[in-house]
């Protein structure tokens, strides 16, 4: 028998929508941006810092992964208020993979840095520009673009829909993915993190409002004769 009760809005709920746009921001903060996108500015920058570089791919590989706890948390309590099932299942596929493919391809900034400084800077761009001559590795780019691009916009969506996200909150997570295509520097990277982490926080602070209605209060029980009880 499925249990439809609502589940309990606690202090872990609360780390899990937060924990994953904060620790996505501080790797978008760590990462040493290249001045302009090409394969040898990404490198040079890479190997300008190597021990930053390393910690920025580290730090947001575990804030992509700990991103898709978030979406699941957000999912898990808007099933249970009512939000539409069909945006629910697409929103936990785009959801599951930004949680899964994304930590794997920020692996990849370790073999550009050790290319970048093992090889003239010739070579490390031609080994590096080749992977993109694999067709196969476009089934990764497009399934991570998926869930980076709708994971955030569909699951707010749903959670707008069940009530427990504002109705801007879908537009905000748009403008997180806009602002770094639009001004393409570090800025706008982290800013773009830090407006999911405000994003996800306005779900939190609704989830911690509503705590009291998720958990109704028991209603006082009225003293009955026992002997009519027995006569029942």
């Amino acid at each position: 028998m499925h249990n439809h009760r609502i589940p309990k809005t606690t202090h872990l709920t609360t780390a899990a929508l937060l924990a994953g746009p904060m620790v996505t921001t501080a790797g978008m903060a760590l990462t040493p941006w290249e001045d302009e996108f090409t394969t040898q500015a990404y490198q040079a920058a890479l190997a300008a810092d190597p021990v930053q570089a390393q910690w920025a791919a580290i730090t947001l590989a575990f804030g992509y992964a700990l991103l898709g706890l978030t979406l699941f948390t957000v999912l898990r309590h808007a099933e249970h208020r009512g939000a539409p099932p069909l945006l629910r299942r697409a929103a936990a596929v785009a959801a599951f993979f930004a949680a899964t493919i994304l930590p794997g391809l920020v692996s990849v900034d370790f073999y550009d840095l050790a290319l970048a400084q093992t090889l003239p800077v010739d070579q490390a761009v031609a080994v590096a520009d080749q992977v993109h001559t694999y067709g196969l590795a476009a089934i990764l780019r497009v399934a991570s673009g998926i869930g980076f691009l709708f994971g955030g916009i569909l699951t707010l969506s749903t959670a707008w829909k069940a009530g427990i996200a504002p109705g801007w909150s879908p537009l905000l997570a748009v403008g997180s993915l806009v602002l770094p295509i639009a001004a393409a520097g570090p800025a706008a990277f982290i800013g773009g993190s830090a407006l999911m982490l405000v994003t996800f926080g306005s779900v939190a602070v609704r989830l911690r409002a509503q705590r009291a209605t998720d958990v109704p209060a028991r209603e006082p029980v009225a003293d009955v004769d026992p002997a009519l009880t027995l006569a029942v």
